[in-house]
């Protein structure tokens, strides 16, 4: 039989914090915070350095294959650059809000999810 102290000994709690790049879970004094509330983990800072040196926009959406020259005819050329699929990718506004809904648990947590997207 234990003695008592080690009977009542509890399991030491990790806090885990999400990484908004890669979406695992840290703890939170493995992370990096970008602004006033975006998280990102080591493994991402080394890739978002690489991705950012490397970025060459398209001029195209990403995910509709829509032109930048079709975008501005319809009135509406503004692009947005999201962390997706591992590299960063231009996504026109439509793209943009669709991408957005489908990542709410990235973006609600953010100043950007709480004032621009509404989430």
């Amino acid at each position: 039989m234990q003695p008592i102290d080690q009977q009542r000994m509890a399991s030491p709690i990790i806090i885990s914090v999400q990484c908004f790049y890669c979406s695992k879970w840290f703890p939170e004094s493995q992370l990096r915070t970008i602004g006033e509330s975006v998280k990102m983990c080591e493994a991402c800072q080394h890739k978002h350095m690489k991705n950012m040196l490397e970025f060459e926009p398209p001029p195209y959406c990403q995910s509709c294959l829509t032109t930048t020259q079709a975008l501005a005819a319809r009135g509406d050329d503004r692009l947005a650059v999201h962390y997706k699929d591992g590299i960063y990718q231009v996504l026109c506004m439509a793209c943009d809000a669709v991408y957005v809904q489908q990542r709410k648990d990235l973006y609600a947590r953010t100043e950007f999810g709480y004032k621009e997207a509404k989430l």
